[in-house]
């Protein structure tokens, strides 16, 4: 489990195998059970590298399929999904808050310094690439950004 208490994930490390059998569409309802058991915010799997690279999830998402039909699928530092159905987010097309939990992880386990910049792609129906960096206990997450809701607050 990482993150801070309010907002804690359990952060799940699998193989290339075990990320590509992941459901297109997994039990929404046992990882809410899960996560509410153990207090926590949502549940990231994750895998060093492309985890969509032999292409077996029948629903890539659209990003990945652009980028592979171009021939432009970058170097992958890892991959990831999101899952937070207990507080109403089934899969987050990209999560920045887990990104930032996931460079601090993958830049440990691979033995990289502070400063280093990694690549992380989210997985999700619609796809994302983040751009991470951890320095001194600042993160730094960048990306290309979606506008779900426009509003006006009004005093």
């Amino acid at each position: 489990m990482v993150g801070p208490a309010h907002c804690a994930d359990l952060l799940l490390l699998l193989s290339q195998d075990e990320f590509e059998q992941l459901a297109d569409v997994p039990d929404f309802a046992a990882i809410a059970a899960l996560t509410s058991v153990l207090g926590l915010r949502g549940v990231v799997p994750t895998v060093e590298g492309d985890g969509c690279v032999r292409g077996k999830r029948t629903h890539r998402s659209r990003l990945h399929l652009a980028l592979a039909e171009a021939g432009a699928v970058p170097s992958l530092d890892f991959t990831s999904r999101f899952f937070a159905p207990a507080i109403g987010v089934t899969e987050d097309p990209v999560t920045g808050s887990a990104h930032a939990l996931l460079v601090c992880f993958w830049r440990a386990r691979k033995g990289l310094p502070l400063g280093a910049r990694l690549l992380g792609y989210q997985a999700s129906a619609r796809g994302g690439l983040v751009r991470v960096c951890e320095t001194d206990g600042i993160v730094q997450v960048e990306g290309e950004a979606t506008t779900v809701i426009r509003a006006e607050l009004l005093a």
